[in-house]
């Protein structure tokens, strides 16, 4: 029940008809753990519904949400980031069209490749 409320909020989210926050959307599922363990599609639809809105804050919202499944995943292998949430982060940053983002997006490419290897990223 709680991946079909989120499912559909998220796609709220993504049609602009946003009935809540991606943040609160988050909180949502903070709620219903530990009871609903939430996998690592579920952090990836938020962040790509988060990047397909108008949202200046989106791509750091988005780092925000990996950093949190990153620190998950040592407690939960269901939450383990994949390429398609280090590549949604890293469009969200390229969208953004930030002094800073071609910047952000090299290290996340860095921290993805070294994540996959098991090797700690350098920053």
């Amino acid at each position: 029940a709680i991946l079909v409320e989120v499912s559909w909020r998220l796609q709220s989210i993504r049609d602009g008809c946003t009935v809540m926050t991606p943040q609160q959307v988050l909180q949502k599922i903070d709620n219903y753990m530990p009871t609903v363990l939430p996998n690592a599609r579920i952090y990836s639809m938020l962040v790509d519904a988060f990047t397909k809105t108008d949202a200046r804050n989106a791509p750091q919202f988005a780092e925000m949400v990996l950093r949190r499944l990153k620190r998950e995943c040592k407690q939960n292998p269901k939450v383990t980031p994949d390429s398609v949430i280090y590549t949604n982060v890293i469009h969200a940053w390229a969208r953004s069209g930030l002094p800073e983002a071609p910047y952000r997006a090299k290290l996340l490419l860095n921290d993805m490749i070294a994540f996959i290897r098991g090797v700690p990223a350098v920053e």
